[in-house]
Parts: structure tokens; sequence; C-alpha cells
């Protein structure tokens, strides 16, 4: 079965949570002698834009479409001729018999619709909220505060100060920075990246006007668009797969007809590379700890994944009584990276974003901290650690309240509250039992394979139909 996987990224260029399962779904269903194709867009400044360049990532034969993110206009955001275009030559060379997707931003939210009209069965797993929300799918305004539900009328508001994409002149300047870097290794986009950051931030802690009323009906325009392309986009797709209920609770509530669609479908983990980490803790019967509980976080340093939290519940432990390792990439928010470093000191490790398998990192840790200030959905960071046998301290938020259960295998606390992860964290540096009672009472993990397998079923279920 010709099978075609699409999603915004791949690696190696982008390591997030999407494009890191895409690749191991790919790699699964060939394993079901399935012929796997991959589809994604390239962010390289230095492409000619809407090329589309085929490769191969890790032997699985891949297109790219160089897109340079630009939206002038709110509705470039949601892809257009350029992207159709691209997207029916790849369409034309693989002939699939299924499309996958796992992300449409950038690829064009009507790609759904493509296929359909050529009779083929897609699919799309929601593993975000960015078809709800048009302010990144975090489901969170600009001052932070979170939304219950997507609602036109706080949409249109919200967005009105939302940047929807690059500029021309932000393109070429990234070009000429990336052309810097290659010449020279000097970074000239993170610092100019730093650079809009103080002027956003500057701009940000004034006290922003009202928008005008013109702006606001010009948003709820583009809102009430945006929202009959994507249930027309979702129409298309045979089942949407969601990986938390929370998040197929929050598409009912928005999208009732699709009621019947939205199946609850856990991400698959690649169980055989668990390497259950050493919990530092020794048989007897002692609280005291025998070694710094060892703290760390994976996943990208910016605010809305609440590192600041972290560090700040780290400083307020006694000293020695945990060691802390951040990883993750500091070049999407550097100065709010640089600001953190400067805030942790030389206590924190910051090692940077991990090349290899996230469990060789995960091995090295007694807890994994999951501190987002936004719902997500379903990390994968955290059956990862579950795979491992590390627990985890998450925000009792979303999908993450889903995946740890308080006391169970793992420890809740109240989003943000920095003061209440520290003493989650003091705690299971003092009693070491309790860590290793965590550690194995991991939550029911669906491995990779097996997510691979039920997605043939499904496949061969759909091109019955």
């Amino acid at each position: 079965m010709r099978v075609l996987l699409v999603a915004h990224h791949l690696p190696p260029r982008h390591r997030a949570g999407v494009e890191v399962h895409t690749l191991r779904l790919a790699h699964a269903l060939q394993e079901h002698d399935c012929e796997v194709a991959l589809y994604a867009t390239d962010d390289d400044p230095l492409r000619q834009a809407w090329s589309v360049a085929e490769e191969s990532i890790e032997g699985i034969r891949c297109w790219r479409l160089a897109q340079a993110r630009v939206a002038e206009q709110p509705s470039e955001s949601l892809g257009g001729a350029n992207e159709h275009a691209a997207f029916e030559r790849v369409l034309d060379a693989v002939r699939p018999e299924v499309v996958h997707f796992q992300h449409l931003m950038q690829v064009g939210v009507d790609a759904p619709l493509q296929v359909a009209r050529r009779g083929v069965p897609a699919l799309l797993t929601l593993h975000e909220y960015w078809l709800l929300c048009a302010r990144g799918g975090q489901m969170r305004q600009a001052d932070g505060v979170l939304c219950a539900r997507a609602d036109a009328e706080t949409c249109a508001r919200c967005l009105c100060t939302h940047r929807f994409g690059r500029s021309g002149a932000e393109v070429r300047i990234a070009r000429w920075c990336e052309r810097l870097r290659r010449i020279s290794g000097i970074d000239g986009f993170a610092l100019l990246k730093r650079l809009a950051e103080k002027r956003g931030r500057a701009i940000h802690d004034s006290v922003p006007p009202s928008p005008v009323e013109a702006e606001v009906a010009r948003m709820r325009t583009f809102v009430a668009a945006r929202q009959a392309r994507v249930l027309a986009s979702l129409h298309s797709c045979q089942r949407l797969l969601c990986p938390s209920r929370f998040l197929r609770n929050q598409f009912v509530e928005a999208f009732p007809e699709l009621e019947r669609r939205l199946l609850y479908w856990p991400n698959g983990v690649p169980l055989s590379e668990g390497v259950a980490a050493d919990s530092g803790g020794a048989d007897h019967e002692s609280t005291a700890p025998p070694a710094p509980l060892r703290v760390g976080f994976l996943g990208s340093i910016i605010p809305e994944k609440g590192v600041d939290v972290l560090v700040r519940a780290f400083a307020a432990l006694p000293s020695g009584l945990a060691a802390l390792c951040i990883h993750g990439n500091s070049r999407l928010r550097p100065r709010y990276a640089a600001a953190l470093r400067a805030q942790a000191g030389a206590s924190v490790q910051w090692a940077g974003v991990f090349t290899g398998s996230s469990q060789t990192a995960l091995a090295q840790l007694d807890v994994l901290v999951v501190p987002s200030v936004w719902y997500e959905n379903a990390p994968l960071v955290i059956t990862e650690a579950m795979a491992a046998g590390v627990p985890v301290v998450a925000s009792d938020l979303g999908g993450m309240r889903e995946l740890v259960q308080h006391e169970s295998n793992g420890l809740l606390f109240p989003m943000g509250d920095a003061a209440a992860l520290a003493q989650c964290l003091q705690r299971l540096a003092l009693d070491r039992r309790l860590l290793r009672r965590l550690s194995a009472a991991a939550a029911p993990i669906r491995s990779v394979a097996a997510e691979a397998a039920a997605s043939v079923a499904l496949y061969r279920e759909l091109r019955s139909e």
C-alpha cells in the first residue's frame, strides 16, 4: 500500500514532537509492507521559493516545499495557489492510496480537499489546536490568558495583535543571515531575533491600545472565513485522530457534526529504545537522598513551555538537593533563553538540543519536568519518559493531566506555580521510595509498532468504504 505522510516540518532541520513522530511512524509502517513517502515544507531561506526538492530522509523518499512562511495578510497563513500547485505535483509523483496528514500548517489548510477530489482516503492526526486557534494553536491569548474554548469574538480581538508570518523584508534579512552563518559561523539571525524580542517586549510591557473596531471587524471576517475553510478540510478527512481525550473534546465542542469521525488515538513511542533510568535511590529505608536528584527538561526553550517556572522552582530548592539539566533549542527566543541563563547562574546545565535518541538524555534523569503554561495535547516526551522509567512532574492542565495521574505515576502542580513545583521536586529528592514507586507505575504506553499496525488496519478500512 502506498502511503503518503504529510507534516509541516521534518528532521533533521526540525525535531519537535510532530516531526519526530511522523518519521518514526513512517519507519514503522514500512515494517507492514507499506511503500511510504513523506511530504513537508522547508524554511531554509536560501532555497528558491516554492520549489519542490526530492530527497531521502533515513532511507525514505521525501518531497520538501520551500516555504518561507511569508504572510503579509492573515489569509496567507492558510495557504494558497503556490501550496496547492506544489502538493498536486507531489500527489502526481507518489500516486498514494492513502494520505495521512500529521499537520496542515504551511502545507495548506485545503490540502485534504485536494486528496478527496482524487478519490483517495485522507485522515488527519490532530497533534495540537492550530485548526481551532490561529495564534499558533495554543489556545492562549497574548497576555497569557488561556481560552477554555474557541470563541469567534475573542479570537477576532486577540488576533488583532498577532503576526501570522514573516514579511517579505524579513525573509530577505533571514536569507542574508543564513549566508553569513554558512560563510563565517556568525549567527546574525539570533542577534536580530533578540532585538526583535526586545522591541516586542517593550511594546508588550506598555499599555496596549484597544484595537480599533475596523480592525476587529476585519478579523471577524477572517475568523469566519478561516473556520469555514477548516470545517471543509476536516469534512474531507474520513477520520480525525486525537492523541488525547482533552483535545478530542475541544474539537467535538467546536465541530459537533464531526464527533463520529474524531477517534481517540494515542501516539506510539519506540518502546524497544527504552532504557530504564537509574533512580539513584538505594534500597535501604533511609529517606536521606544518596545523591542530588537529577531533574531534567526536554523541549523548546520558549515561554509557552514554562522553562522560567522550572528555573524559579529550582532556585528555591536547598543547595545541593538537586541538579538541573535543560535540553532544548534556544534560538527560537534567544532573549528569553539568555535571561533564563542569567537568572539560573552556574548551577544549571544547559545541554543544548540533543542530537541522538531522547532516551539517551532521559536515562541520565531521575525526574522529567513538563511545566508548560498552555494545554499541550499529548507530549511525546511524557510517554517517552514513562517508557524509560522516568517519572514526570507536569502542569495540571490539558493533555498533561491526562497522561500524568497525580501521586500514581507522577506529580502535578498548578500551572505557573514555581513554589508548588519546588515542593514536588523536594518531595522526590527526600523520598526516594516515592520516586521508585512512581517510576514503576507508568500508565499503559502504546508502542509506535502498535500504532503502525492499527494505522494500517484503519487505512484498509478507509479504502474499502
